[in-house]
């Protein structure tokens, strides 16, 4: 639909070069979420897992009882990608233990008792338990922003100044305070805080030849956080700066008409002539007097 080659959008353009793309805005920040859990392999790999443990857990009832029992879980919509982050971590814990159980479950099949116990190591994992706390924060965020998107009465102003505030809280997040936030809320879901390149490891590289061999030391954490922390968020900037300044656009050329009868005169006769002229070859010089009269009438 949108692309701008040989989508839809190119081809009606051909027709009308006039003619403005105009995404549904709670869509495209459905688009934002996906392209962002693409992003890099820890992302596609954590939400592989959530999508294993509902298949997991939800193939059977037997099982899903025990997951139940372990917490008294709400009709979570594990499909959807903020409510399943949600779910593990707020019962990180408790899956783990569900899990473990049907592992030692005598009374299970071996392919049953060996999933379970791979799912329940991978719990066990200080850059998962990250991961699901980072995403939690980041989805929480996008999933409110989304039904306020999703308003009958929502204006393209709204929509510009909701990706705006999404693209400065992302970016807050771009830090080390914020990492470092995020490590400690992770710590209490896992007892390991080793991240699983735990052996720091070195390489030495010469700067030139006067100068002595430079030893270097990458240490895991700075290459988690630079190879994944960094990427994951980046991503998601890029992915809202790009429908930011499409609603941004819209809104300077459109967004007037929604204020007209509220508009100083002059600031509307401003707005007025900048739309005429952009599409001047279908709106005749009068346009703006018109607009004036039309407020003046209403």
């Amino acid at each position: 639909m949108s692309g701008k080659y040989n989508g839809l959008q190119a081809r009606i353009k051909q027709i009308n070069p006039l003619a403005e793309y105009v995404p549904c805005s709670a869509h495209s920040l459905n688009l934002v979420g996906s392209c962002d859990a693409e992003c890099c392999v820890a992302a596609v790999s954590f939400f592989g897992l959530l999508q294993a443990l509902f298949n997991f857990f939800s193939a059977s009832t037997h099982r899903w009882s025990i997951l139940k029992s372990a917490k008294s879980l709400s009709t979570t919509r594990w499909s959807a990608h903020h409510d399943a982050t949600y779910a593990l971590k707020d019962s990180f814990a408790e899956i783990r233990s569900a899990l473990i159980q049907i592992a030692e479950d005598e009374d299970q099949t071996a392919t049953t008792t060996s999933e379970a116990a791979s799912l329940a190591s991978k719990l066990e994992d200080f850059e998962l338990a990250l991961l699901c706390v980072l995403w939690d924060c980041i989805l929480e965020r996008l999933n409110a922003t989304n039904k306020t998107l999703q308003k009958t009465e929502i204006e393209m102003a709204t929509c510009a100044n909701l990706y705006a505030g999404l693209v400065e809280f992302v970016i807050s997040l771009r830090n080390d305070a914020a990492f470092e936030m995020f490590e400690e809320k992770a710590k209490l879901l896992v007892k390991d805080y080793s991240y699983r390149a735990d052996h720091q490891q070195s390489r030495k590289r010469k700067r030139n030849f006067e100068e002595p061999d430079n030893e270097i030391v990458l240490l895991s954490r700075q290459k988690y956080k630079t190879a994944t922390y960094f990427v994951i968020l980046d991503s998601l900037i890029t992915e809202l700066v790009k429908r930011k300044e499409i609603y941004q656009n819209l809104n300077e050329k459109f967004g007037f008409l929604f204020k007209i009868t509220t508009m100083p005169d002059a600031e509307l006769r401003e707005a007025a002539l900048k739309l005429q002229q952009h599409l001047s070859a279908d709106v005749q010089d009068t346009f703006v007097e018109e607009i004036v009269h039309f407020v003046w009438v209403y």
